[in-house]
């Protein structure tokens, strides 16, 4: 397992667990975080906000940069409780791929958990992938080994 401890950025929380929130708040700030740090995105896109609170689920896939059979999406979900985000799922087309797009897109959740609140964003990376984490700052071992990311 990997992990990442989020610096918090002088922002303000806007949902919390301790804080009152709703679903729509949630989608809310997913929306406005898509618009404001994916480059790519367009609201005809497909993005999913579901989850019983205090865990969701996002799912966003940009229809631009997938095909037929490859799609450019990430999934991740939140966890307001243990104030923690997992990054289950992470694909670029390959097309697409050595463009930025993965990177945004990791960007993107860890924006969007910064704005809730989360403190950590954990993965279990594939083998084939170790090298795109670690290009983000993901590092194995535990967070008391690596404070900043760990998987």
């Amino acid at each position: 397992m990997w992990h990442s401890n989020l610096s918090k950025q002088a922002s303000a929380v806007e949902c919390s667990a301790a804080r009152r929130c709703t679903l729509e708040t949630v989608h809310n700030i997913v929306v406005r975080t898509f618009e404001r740090d994916f480059s790519e995105y367009e609201r005809r896109d497909k993005l999913v906000v579901e989850g019983i609170l205090p865990e969701v689920r996002v799912l966003y896939v940009c229809k631009k940069l997938s095909r037929f059979d490859q799609r450019s999406c990430i999934d991740y979900r939140f966890h307001l409780d243990s104030r923690q985000i997992w990054i289950r799922s992470i694909q670029v087309a390959t097309s697409h791929r050595r463009h930025g797009i993965g990177s945004q897109l990791v960007r993107v959740a860890e924006a969007t958990a910064n704005a809730m609140g989360i403190e950590e964003v954990r993965i279990l990376p594939i083998p084939s992938s170790i090298d795109f984490w670690i290009s983000l700052g993901y590092a194995p071992g535990p967070a008391s080994v690596c404070p900043n990311k760990t998987w």
